[in-house]
């Protein structure tokens, strides 16, 4: 009589060993290039040297694409980001946050400005 393995215990060994796959596929080459970055080794500094003269070349040679990286590194700024993302979203969360507590009976600070 062969025994019956549970479906959901099936379906959580395939799920883990499929995670412990990909992690090992992505996390085995990141190690091997900040091993290698680490020791710097030649080639790769080589590399990467050769990349940072032409994208600044490429850059020096197309005033508009400058152009587009420099408004580019304004606009990812820490500070932009805080602004354009995080306070939306704080606002927002605040709002839903003072909407559910009015219709739970509790009193809310933002009953005066937010009309239900």
């Amino acid at each position: 009589m062969a025994a019956v393995m549970d479906p959901v215990a099936v379906s959580r060994g395939r799920r883990l060993t499929r995670a412990v796959v990909y992690a090992v596929v992505v996390a085995v080459p990141l190690g091997m290039l900040a091993f290698l970055v680490r020791t710097k080794y030649d080639p790769l500094v080589t590399l990467d040297q050769d990349i940072i003269v032409a994208a600044t070349g490429y850059t020096r040679d197309h005033p508009r694409f400058r152009s587009f990286v420099e408004a580019w590194e304004v606009i990812s700024q820490p500070v932009v980001m805080y602004l354009l993302l995080g306070l939306p979203l704080f606002i927002g969360g605040w709002v839903l946050l003072a909407k559910r507590r009015s219709s739970d009976g509790r009193p809310s600070g933002l009953h005066r400005i937010i009309p239900a």
